[in-house]
């Protein structure tokens, strides 16, 4: 969702608009492109979506820079994304989304049926308390239930960020991948 410059300008007043209103404006608008595409639930328009986060990010960066009497980066008007921002996005969207290279993921039977189900109550009290720092303990019920994947393991045993819809949180708990 691109705005052209003259509804950016009418939502401004009329041209009369400073700069860092222009570009806080147009963050503004990138994020809300963002949050639309992100609801759509598609992994092609999740990762649209991270960039337009790290674009709105970047104008408001921009934003701020203008306010202080610094030039913008990026060409006029147009900064380029947020490096920080893009980072972040990248971090969250391999915590939700598996890597499409590794192949299907499944979970082995055996592994959720050990020790009285362990694995997916140790998964389950993690989704719902969101105390993502358990993972580890999680990892190592799933690695003396016999699971030897160290793409999951290594998943849960690394330090994130992690989050609401994690795969292998998912993957363990019979949730759609």
């Amino acid at each position: 969702m691109h705005f052209p410059w003259y509804v950016i300008t009418t939502l401004a007043g009329e041209g009369c608009a400073d700069l860092p209103t222009r570009l806080e404006i147009t963050a503004r608008c990138r994020a809300a492109s963002a949050v639309w595409k992100a609801a759509e639930a598609k992994v092609t328009t999740a990762a649209l979506a991270c960039t337009k986060a790290s674009e709105a990010v970047g104008f408001l960066e921009a934003c701020e820079q203008a306010r202080h009497g610094q030039q913008p980066g990026g060409y006029a008007y147009h900064p380029t994304h947020s490096t920080r921002e893009s980072a972040a996005q990248a971090d969250l969207f391999r915590d939700v989304f598996v890597n499409p290279s590794r192949g299907p993921v499944r979970a082995n039977r055996a592994w959720l049926a050990w020790n009285g189900r362990t694995v997916v109550k140790l998964a389950r009290a993690v989704d719902k308390s969101q105390e993502w720092d358990r993972l580890p303990v999680l990892a190592d019920a799933l690695e003396d239930a016999g699971c030897a994947d160290a793409d999951l393991l290594g998943h849960l045993r690394s330090l994130g960020p992690h989050v609401r819809g994690c795969w292998a949180i998912d993957l363990l708990l019979g949730r759609v991948l």
